[in-house]
């Protein structure tokens, strides 16, 4: 039997696992492409045919930092609304979703780069400038000890999920948000605290998005309040600097926002997952529980599995917040904990709940190569296929939340890593030759 140099495996395994990791690597590139072909070239058509279709949602953003960085005015006033109506509806504009500016001022600070170009060339560098962050965020989520193997593997199969793409496809300033939050955990990680709290206060753009991270991360900041307290002064002093610019922008401006914000509520038309339940106790207890857990699951792991909490963390969050298909793109810790960590577990329920995650995404991109397919075939039954991948992209989260849940509340860490004071990762040594 021949065996590699430097190796504990045979050749033969070797060339196994070659193998097995190109299948794999070829089966996510498939999913990619089928996944690219469904959100840019068939859902645009085929919503359009039961709502306004897909509009770009970065130009609310676009315009009003222009309106804000170069004219000096109210982004949140109604004639820039109007304005941004009649650009995005072509004057057909008859109720429904108003698309305001429905973000804190000094969000135009984050989309003032874009804001300087035309709305054109803004949008290609938008998703060149996402679809290349959410793979970066891939490997700042598994942190730099991860395999390149697995980490290749992870960032063409998320890049190739439904959420991903149809953020891409939106140009939705999600994705940016995602992108920084991922940024804070890669500088927790090599011990840049100064810098990972100025992105988490950045993130702030969307609070209802950074509020899922930054519940776990702070928790794990006070565990150890000594060595970690300059993440904390630096988010609450860069959040007290953007509070100033925005005022120093637009005097009173809060009250502006949050005028909008319950207009925005208001025509939305989302409401959050956990609304499924009927009546109205229900989800709020639901609601309150899951907050509840989500506080003390991040402090049980804070020290042995901070990307479990997280990821669990974002989740339930994902349920309480109004629902958009775009948003899940925050569910990647949690998919990738899954991936590398939850994995080793033989208990029956917790492989079925896993099992369901897979099965929700196997089954998503089955059904937009199907309707891929039949859309190349000019089939006419395509559609009544085209909103398939969106009622599978509802339950994932759910399936999620389950199985994180399972998870959490085990006695004894699940493939845990052990996190030092500076939430490096430890690092392993492999298990010499028998």
């Amino acid at each position: 039997m021949q065996w590699r140099r430097g190796s504990c495996e045979p050749d033969f395994m070797v060339s196994k696992m070659a193998q097995s990791f190109a299948l794999r690597l070829a089966a996510a590139l498939m999913c990619l492409v089928v996944s690219f072909h469904y959100a840019f070239v068939i859902l645009p058509p085929a919503a359009a045919q039961v709502s306004p279709g897909i509009l770009p949602d970065l130009y609310p953003a676009w315009y009003a930092t222009r309106v804000v960085l170069f004219g000096s005015g109210d982004p949140y006033r109604p004639e820039v609304t109007r304005q941004i109506q009649t650009a995005m509806y072509e004057d057909k504009f008859a109720g429904g979703n108003e698309q305001r500016f429905a973000y804190p001022i000094f969000a135009a600070l984050l989309f003032a780069p874009f804001a300087a170009l035309p709305f054109a060339e803004a949008q290609t560098c938008f998703i060149a400038l996402a679809a290349l962050l959410t793979g970066l965020s891939v490997l700042a989520w598994l942190g730099s000890s991860a395999p390149p193997k697995t980490v290749t593997f992870c960032v063409v199969l998320w890049l190739a999920t439904f959420p991903v793409m149809l953020g891409l496809e939106l140009r939705q300033p999600t994705m940016l948000v995602a992108a920084l939050l991922a940024g804070t955990l890669a500088c927790l990680h090599s011990g840049r605290l100064v810098t990972a709290g100025v992105l988490a206060a950045m993130a702030s753009a969307k609070p209802q998005l950074a509020i899922g991270v930054l519940v776990p991360v702070l928790l794990w900041a006070f565990a150890d309040w000594y060595r970690r307290k300059s993440f904390v002064f630096s988010l609450w002093g860069t959040m007290a600097a953007l509070l100033a610019v925005s005022e120093r922008l637009l005097h009173g401006w809060l009250w502006h926002w949050l005028a909008t914000m319950r207009a925005y509520a208001g025509y939305a038309g989302a409401k959050p997952l956990v609304c499924v339940l009927p009546g109205f106790y229900p989800p709020l207890i639901l609601g309150t529980l899951l907050i509840a857990a989500s506080i003390a699951v991040s402090w049980k792991w804070r020290r042995t599995d901070l990307l479990l909490a997280i990821g669990f963390s974002v989740t339930v969050f994902q349920v309480l917040i109004p629902f958009q298909f775009y948003n899940e793109v925050m569910l990647l810790p949690g998919v990738l904990w899954t991936v590398v960590r939850g994995n080793q577990s033989t208990h029956k329920l917790q492989l079925l709940l896993r099992s369901c995650i897979w099965g929700s995404l196997v089954l998503g991109w089955v059904a937009m190569a199907v309707t891929s397919m039949a859309h190349a075939l000019r089939l006419p039954f395509v559609a009544k296929l085209w909103w398939s991948p969106l009622f599978i992209a509802w339950i994932f989260p759910i399936a999620l939340l389950a199985y994180l849940a399972f998870c959490a509340s085990a006695q004894e860490p699940v493939n845990a890593i052990p996190i030092q004071a500076s939430f490096a990762e430890s690092r392993h040594t492999e298990a010499p030759c028998a």
